[in-house]
This record gives structure tokens, sequence and C-alpha cells, in this order.
């Protein structure tokens, strides 16, 4: 498991797709952004780990090793969506003010909150998933021995 490599994933996802489907609003008048994308990084940066770690060690992952990829990893995740609330907080007037209004607060914590358990489910599925596919691309036959 290559956290730096996940980490690094996940930061150009988080910080990337907003801005491509800006762009895309902008251009196109278009809006496909939804509260998925939150979640996406994860799932993609997870999907990459799985098959590199079967390919290194020819195997599923271990219980142990999926619960601490699925821990660090969601810790590095949340980690890259707090840092993208903050920026987004200080640059964006409108979600400032939604923010600090009555009841803001409580809704933000409740969303944070179901996007950290999102993201772990997503990043245990995900690495488990591109894991076990690695093992059936390379010998079909020995996956669910």
């Amino acid at each position: 498991m290559n956290f730096l490599r996940y980490a690094a994933v996940v930061f150009v996802l988080t910080f990337g797709l907003p801005i491509v489907l800006g762009l895309i609003k902008r251009v196109l008048g278009v809006n496909l952004t939804t509260a998925f994308i939150l979640i996406v990084p994860a799932m993609i940066a997870a999907g990459i780990e799985g098959p590199k770690h079967a390919a290194k060690y020819k195997r599923k992952p271990t219980g142990s090793e999926t619960v601490t990829f699925t821990l660090i990893g969601t810790l590095l995740a949340v980690g890259a969506q707090g840092i993208f609330l903050v920026m987004l907080v200080a640059f964006e007037p409108e979600f400032n003010g939604w923010l600090y209004s009555a009841g803001g607060g409580g809704l933000a914590i409740g969303a944070f909150l179901f996007i950290t358990v999102a993201i772990a489910f997503s990043n245990l599925v995900s690495f488990r998933m591109g894991a076990t596919d690695q093992l059936k691309r390379n010998n079909p036959s020995d996956v669910f021995k």
C-alpha cells in the first residue's frame, strides 16, 4: 500500500474535479456537480491501490491490511476534503454566509460525518474489489481458493 500515491490521487481529484466541472458549467452551461464528487477521489485512489497490492503480493489483502488501508485512506481523504472546505469558506462568500446561518453548522457537520462514512465504505470496497479483479486478470482459477 502506497499511501503517498493514494494521497496524491485524492488531492489531485479533490481539487481538480471541481475545477473541471466548474469550467464545464461556464462553457456549456451544464451543472454536473453533485455530492458524489466528494467520494469519487477516494474511490478512484483505492481502486488504484487494490490492484497494485495484489500485483505486488500475489494475493488478496488480509483483513488487517484492509482495515489499516481503510482507516489511513479515510483520514487522508477526509483531510483533503477538510482543506477543500476551508478554502471554499475562505474564497466563496455565499458558502461562508450559509455555513454561519442558523442550522448551517449542524447541517455541515452532519454532511461531513455522512461523507466520512461513505469514503470509508468506498475505500474498503474499492480496495478489496480492485485486488480481486487484479487476481482474476492474472489467474482466474486461483481467485476463490
